[in-house]
């Protein structure tokens, strides 16, 4: 069955295509981390009989920008053009996932650029910070493992291993084809099916995704990195998938503690105490469940009163709840934002296959605001106090340990290891 989504909006002649792939990273095989990624990445740099740079001028001459995206759940590429290039530009897309020429020399070149691209991730605490709260957090899980990869999966990866991720992937059920802008929907239909009739029709292999389980108690972990002057610091345990009924609830209640710069963690972090420049909180969105992740990044000498001041705070609004205001506050900012999310075709478009990715129905998105606005604060309060465990909480800190560790010293954080920052 073709899967394909139409959002009309004729004010200008432009289209927006997605293609989209469900799996994506989480997919990936262990000893494998990254091959989604490749996968997608090497099937973009030749195609069709064109080499990647046939391929490149194919689409400047036709004045599309074309993009590659991945989440956890979802790889895809996406291209805007004007409306009258559409059956062209779909035919290059269709030739990348339908008939990729999959060169050796690109192949070899990409694992540099990928290899290269670890490099980078260490290099920026954020990010380093965000890779070992997956893997700490998420032990074991699909999750928890890299959707980039590690040096050792990257070099293990072959032309054959990609070839067999797009027999696996590259199926008629498997694929998502939205169409925003100036379209209509018997065109899109019609030309999603010639573009992609040679699409594999075999069933598309299940979501990898065993449940994820909060394990009590708090665990540390401080990624020693030298000459550190900020600290980025992650807390966070296992959370429920978008598909659970009370997710919504528990966006409002995220958003009333740590989703604008209103709610009680920026006030009490860097509005009261300039602690630190953010502080947030919030679910990690995916089909299987994720994390609940609270975010800051005080200077180092100031770590150790953050990183007990947000623990406590996370404790009190468990104990005491929120309240009428945070939550009314909450639900309009959300409101505010789905208002500029879905302000175009292509916004629009996004949202909708990135809901289905995640496993939600197809009216997910208009079904949206009523039930945000059914929140109330005794529904946000006894979803959070189900769901929300900081005694459970998984903390790294990406810091310098010589200079950390005696900071550290009598904060309720649990058992502390410290790992390097350079470890794979």
């Amino acid at each position: 069955m073709m899967h394909v989504f139409i959002e009309p909006q004729h004010d200008l002649p432009l289209v927006e295509l997605q293609v989209v792939v469900r799996g994506g990273p989480s997919t990936d095989p262990i000893g494998k981390e990254g091959l989604a990624r490749h996968a997608f990445e090497l099937m973009r740099r030749g195609a069709g009989g064109r080499s990647r740079a046939d391929v490149d001028v194919a689409f400047d001459a036709l004045g599309a920008a074309i993009e590659i995206s991945a989440g956890h759940d979802a790889i895809g590429i996406h291209a805007t053009c004007l409306a009258r290039n559409l059956e062209a530009v779909l035919t290059l897309v269709s030739d990348t996932l339908l008939r990729p020429r999959l060169d050796p020399d690109e192949h070899e070149r990409l694992r540099r650029e990928e290899l290269a691209t670890l490099d980078d991730i260490r290099d920026d605490d954020a990010a380093l910070a965000q890779r070992f709260h997956d893997r700490l957090a998420l032990p074991g899980h699909p999750y928890g493992r890299s959707s980039v990869g590690t040096a050792a999966s990257l070099s293990s990866l072959t032309v054959a291993d990609v070839e067999a991720w797009i027999a696996r992937n590259i199926v008629r059920d498997n694929l998502l084809l939205g169409f925003g802008g100036d379209i209509v929907e018997d065109r899109a239909r019609g030309l999603a099916e010639v573009a992609f009739a040679a699409t594999p029709d075999r069933p598309p292999p299940p979501p990898p995704l065993p449940p994820l389980v909060v394990t009590p108690g708090r665990r540390t972990f401080l990624v020693d990195k030298p000459d550190r002057s900020q600290t980025q610091i992650l807390i966070g345990h296992p959370g429920p998938a978008m598909v659970d009924p009370d997710f919504i609830a528990l966006q409002v209640a995220g958003g009333a503690f740590g989703g604008s710069f209103t709610a009680r963690l920026m006030q009490e972090v860097r509005v009261k105490r300039g602690w630190s420049y953010g502080a947030s909180f919030g679910a990690v969105r995916t089909r299987g469940g994720h994390l609940f992740r609270l975010r800051c990044a005080p200077a180092a000498e100031q770590t150790g009163d953050t990183l007990a001041l947000v623990l406590r705070l996370w404790d009190d609004v468990v104990a005491g709840g929120l309240t009428d205001d945070e939550i009314d506050h909450s639900k309009s900012y959300i409101e505010g934002g789905y208002a500029f999310d879905t302000e175009t075709a292509g916004n629009r478009l996004e949202q909708k296959i990135g809901l289905i990715t995640l496993g939600l129905a197809d009216d997910a998105l208009a079904r949206f605001i009523p039930r945000l606005r059914a929140v109330d604060t005794a529904i946000a309060n006894a979803v959070l106090r189900r769901f929300w465990h900081p005694a459970a909480a998984v903390t790294v800190l990406v810091a310098t340990a010589e200079d950390m560790l005696p900071r550290l010293a009598g904060l309720p954080i649990g058992d502390l290891v410290v790992v390097p920052y350079d470890e794979d």
